[in-house]
């Protein structure tokens, strides 16, 4: 035996310091019986074992708390998100307009239909079909459960008429219930629901916003404004500059 008090040289242990540490995955072992002494995340006599599902930590003592399907790492807990769901604890699903695994693709669904945010498949709205919910049940000009009736809607300003109700949405510089009327006073773009910006008495295009000014102003380097021609940069109106005789 050895007479030193000393404990063992790493990886060794016995009596006479002869045995080989069987510990793995960074176990260590007693210098004088072997036993090992598993690090986070492993278990077993020599540590060969990683932590069982739903445990992690010193021993396997700690509960995962991941959600939704989440894998907790064995050794921190930290959780790994299944497709669809972020957050510290996988408990939270993808933003709107995004799906997959962390999150990380653009939906692609159109006319409003809703994105799966797991695999990215469309839930389309009733009326529409189609991968990305793009076509509509009824041809142009038609609605109903069955196509049967005509769209009220004044087809040259409208973008759409709903396959199911009829509803007419509007191209930009019309409005009303069947897109017949221009943009009211101080509106314009798609069903007149932006807010025009032009200032002095300016009259605002009902299609593009731009700014058609009142006599004795002029356009400015933006188009939703009207400026003396000494201040191009100002947003807002001014008289015009009068010119020397």
């Amino acid at each position: 035996m050895l007479l030193s008090e000393e404990p063992c040289p790493p990886c060794k242990n016995g009596s006479l310091c002869e045995q080989r540490c069987p510990c793995q995955n960074g176990g260590t072992c007693h210098h004088v019986t072997g036993e090992c002494s598993c690090p986070a995340g492993w278990v077993g006599p020599v540590c060969a074992q990683p932590c069982p599902f739903g445990s992690f930590g010193i021993n396997c003592s700690q509960e995962c708390t991941c959600r939704n399907g989440g894998l907790c790492d064995h050794i921190s807990g930290q959780c790994q998100c299944t497709a669809g769901y972020i957050g510290e604890r996988c408990q939270d699903e993808c933003p709107v307009g995004t799906y997959g695994p962390q999150c990380a693709h653009k939906c692609d669904c159109q006319n409003g239909a809703k994105c799966y945010h797991i695999n990215g498949a469309c839930l389309c709205n009733e009326g529409f079909k189609g991968p990305s919910c793009q076509d509509r049940f009824c041809p142009t000009g038609l609605y109903g459960l069955i196509c049967d009736k005509y769209c009220p809607c004044k087809a040259a300003n409208t973008l759409s008429c709903h396959p199911l109700s009829g509803e007419c949405t509007c191209a930009a510089g019309w409005a009303g219930l069947y897109c017949n009327e221009t943009c009211p006073a101080g509106y314009y773009g798609e069903g007149c629901r932006e807010l025009c910006t032009c200032s002095n008495g300016a009259d605002c295009d009902g299609v593009t916003g731009a700014c058609v000014c009142a006599p004795g102003y002029i356009i400015g380097r933006y188009l939703r404004t009207c400026e003396t021609q000494s201040n191009t940069t100002d947003r807002s109106c001014h008289e015009e500059l009068k010119r020397k005789e």
